[in-house]
């Protein structure tokens, strides 16, 4: 069952250093419940991280090896980039809670799976939503 509340991004430019998403982010519980892309979330493309990636040998049946690459994805650490500026957020007019450096929180979410995203993927995403 849905707590009623989530937000979504998508991508409006990207160059070769930068990548601009607008978002937005609601609540059920509040009455004004509409989707309206107001806020922004700029992200450098320098502070993107790879994620760790280690071959593996797995045995096959008839005893044969053979060798795969394990992906582990690395934490962002999403604070330190906002305070560098490497991460830029402009909060939309539906925020509702707030985290203590004044961002809204469902920009920090969509932040952390834009990152993961791109680890899992190797690109940026058009669109991305998180509902909970």
């Amino acid at each position: 069952m849905s707590l009623g509340y989530g937000g979504g991004c998508q991508k409006i430019s990207e160059d070769d250093s930068l990548v601009l998403y607008e978002y937005f982010s609601y609540n059920l519980s509040f009455e004004d419940r509409e989707k309206i892309f107001d806020g922004l979330i700029l992200i450098n493309k320098r502070s993107l991280l790879e994620p760790e990636r280690r071959e593996k040998f797995r045995r096959m049946p008839g005893g044969r090896r053979r060798s795969f690459t394990k992906i582990i994805l690395r934490d962002v650490p999403i604070d330190e980039l906002i305070e560098s500026g490497d991460v830029q957020i402009e909060n939309c007019s539906h925020a509702w809670k707030f985290l203590p450096c004044g961002v809204d929180f469902m920009a920090y979410r969509l932040c952390r799976e834009i990152f993961l995203d791109y680890q899992r993927d190797g690109i940026l995403i058009d669109r991305r939503g998180y509902f909970v």
